[in-house]
């Protein structure tokens, strides 16, 4: 690969003085921009999102960085945390329906729907910060289903 003066001097023009764009895309946001061929390689930010990533140092690399990190992190455990409280709340409303006990006193189940609250909470937190957009609102429909299930549970509508 040859370097920025190295290619400079093949094409016989200083491409910094001719304005020569970077053309990149914010990592996180996804906007497309254009930055000034020094920033190759430096860090800058999104003037969409306010992300902080490197810009590329080449036509053809992606710039790095700027990912959601602990937003995506947080959303991953909350959908995780949403579906398996779900699951599980989903099989006890199916032990109720063929005639069995909920073996869980009253009180833990209503101290539970503190639990998809936290999801839900986490989504909001991840909205906007997130590089997966998608994790947002598959966490609140985990939680908001899991609440339903509590609720059910808990009423003994089933």
């Amino acid at each position: 690969m040859l370097g920025g003066t190295h290619k400079q001097q093949l094409v016989g023009v200083n491409l910094a003085e001719a304005g020569v764009m970077l053309k990149t895309t914010c990592p996180r946001c996804r906007e497309a921009m254009e930055l000034p061929d020094e920033k190759r390689g430096l860090p800058i930010r999104c003037p969409h999102c306010q992300a902080a990533f490197r810009a590329p140092e080449g036509e053809n690399q992606a710039a790095t960085g700027g990912g959601g990190g602990a937003a995506d992190a947080v959303l991953v455990v909350a959908t995780y945390v949403g579906f398996g409280g779900l699951l599980l709340t989903a099989a006890l409303l199916a032990w109720r329906m063929y005639g069995g006990a909920v073996p869980i006193p009253t009180s833990a189940l209503i101290g539970a729907l503190v639990i998809p609250m936290a999801v839900i909470m986490a989504s909001w937190y991840g909205k906007g910060r997130t590089s997966q957009p998608h994790l947002v609102w598959v966490s609140r429909v985990a939680a908001y289903l899991w609440l339903l299930a509590l609720v059910a549970l808990l009423t003994r509508i089933v």
